[in-house]
């Protein structure tokens, strides 16, 4: 009889682990996927994305496409020895449970984009549990929220795309031992400075996109240990003044985007720093009193200036405003009053503006 109860007891708690693992993200959930010879199929998923559930079928990427999963659960993928690539798109997904991703080592990249995702947390991207992890992509959902360690050890991480989204601050601390980061694309929220020290951890650093945000403030050393960048997107911003402390003694970068910012000059300080090969400014600003400055240092570091947008291209749109005190030399000083004459200039064109062109609110 002790024996019964015995494996009644061992049989009781296998089944209750066995469910407390189940995975019921899907229910009857169509999914688009391909086979390793690229071969193009689609199966109708309940509970997970799991190898039994396609049969002799060897998949490698998995498509969900306007879908209501509402949460990826423990186990979302789990068993998938050679998938590379899932993706859920338009999927009114709002939140993502820790290890979501389980045994998936070919896994490279995750894209969650135009659906509800409010946060990102720790423990659902590791070293363990996505060790080939290379790109994530988090695009057009409701983002306001990442946890710090979030991309925990992530050492093949090198594309992270955070477009369209809702933060409001951007923090080094999400990141641990994220040492092949290539890319930093956060375009589209409401990112309001950058921080001390923001890249020191990202050796391999080429491009870092920031426009589109509410940047008012860049603090000191916020680029320190960075050399050379492809892409330095500040574009559409509240920036008043880029500040000498921002930049290393030296930074090379392909394409400095800074339109549409509230720029009235570029101090010597921050030009001794900077070599760009190609500069947007337009949209900004400028005293005409700086702009031989900003020329000259074009022209001794073989630099180019460089037209924004097709639509924004406009033989009537001012390049630049005089102080009211006629100076002849740029006086490296923020001159709110000269920033509002010249955005009252592009406000009263007689073809309005495309509203993406410029900054066409008072700086605060």
């Amino acid at each position: 009889m002790l024996l019964v109860f015995l494996f009644i007891g061992v049989f009781m708690t296998n089944v209750q682990f066995s469910a407390s693992h189940s995975c019921q993200t899907f229910d009857n959930t169509e999914m688009v996927l391909y086979d390793k010879n690229n071969k193009e199929f689609r199966k109708n998923v309940s509970g997970c994305i799991q190898r039994i559930e396609f049969g002799n079928a060897t998949v490698t990427m998995a498509l969900v496409k306007g879908q209501s999963v509402k949460q990826l659960r423990r186990d979302t993928v789990r068993n998938m020895k050679y998938l590379t690539t899932v993706s859920f798109v338009k999927c009114e997904t709002e939140s993502i449970a820790p290890v979501a991703f389980r045994n998936v080592p070919s896994l490279s990249k995750v894209e969650i984009s135009e659906c509800k995702l409010k946060e990102i947390h720790k423990d659902i991207f590791t070293s363990e549990l996505t060790p080939e992890l290379n790109t994530l992509v988090f695009d057009n959902n409701q983002i306001n929220y990442i946890e710090d360690q979030s991309f925990f050890n992530l050492t093949k991480l090198k594309n992270l795309h955070v477009n369209d989204n809702r933060l409001e601050f951007w923090r080094r601390e999400w990141f641990v031992n994220a040492t092949s980061l290539e890319l930093i694309h956060f375009r589209r929220n409401r990112i309001k400075a950058i921080p001390n020290r923001a890249f020191v951890s990202f050796p391999k650093l080429r491009e870092i996109a920031f426009d589109f945000n509410e940047i008012a403030t860049i603090h000191k050393d916020a680029f320190k240990e960075i050399r050379s960048l492809e892409f330095l997107g500040l574009g559409h911003n509240k920036l008043t003044a880029l500040e000498a402390s921002s930049f290393p003694n030296t930074l090379r970068v392909n394409s400095l985007m800074i339109v549409a910012n509230y720029l009235n000059y570029l101090s010597n300080g921050v030009l001794q720093k900077l070599t760009a090969v190609d500069i947007y400014m337009d949209y900004n600003p400028w005293m005409c009193e700086c702009l031989d400055r900003i020329g000259y240092w074009l022209f001794i570091k073989n630099g180019n200036y460089k037209r924004i947008h097709i639509l924004c291209k406009r033989s009537d749109v001012p390049i630049c405003a005089v102080s009211e005190s006629s100076r002849q030399t740029c006086p490296d000083i923020v001159d709110l009053e000269l920033t509002r004459r010249y955005i009252d200039s592009l406000k009263n064109l007689s073809t309005p503006l495309e509203a993406f062109c410029a900054q066409l609110e008072y700086p605060s």
